[in-house]
């Protein structure tokens, strides 16, 4: 079974806010070509399809728009993110799991 890695993710109540992730091994960036890659929240808002941005480098992004992110209590969501290589009709790996920190000011 792959290992799973747990990452905590910290963004900010009413900012719009973006984090990019690098998938790769020991031997670089890994490429996503064909890939939908799903990021499932406790928060409904908060769940979507990451952007690739650079499939060839393993490069994609997840976006946090404030009008979702307001909306939220300061306080934790766990989240999972899911790969899927073929598309979401192929097989689902689970990549990465952890909390999403909601903070405020």
């Amino acid at each position: 079974m792959p290992k799973i890695t747990a990452q905590d993710l910290h963004i900010q109540r009413g900012d719009d806010s973006t984090v990019t992730f690098v998938h790769s091994d020991d031997n670089g960036p890994i490429d996503l070509t064909g890939h939908t890659i799903v990021f499932e929240s406790s928060s409904a808002v908060l769940t979507q399809n990451a952007l690739i941005t650079d499939a060839q480098a393993g490069t994609y992004t997840l976006s946090f728009p404030r009008g979702h992110t307001a909306q939220l209590p300061r306080r934790s969501e766990s989240y999972r993110v899911y790969y899927y290589p073929s598309g979401l009709t192929g097989t689902r790996e689970t990549k990465f799991h952890g909390y999403l920190i909601i903070g405020s000011d």
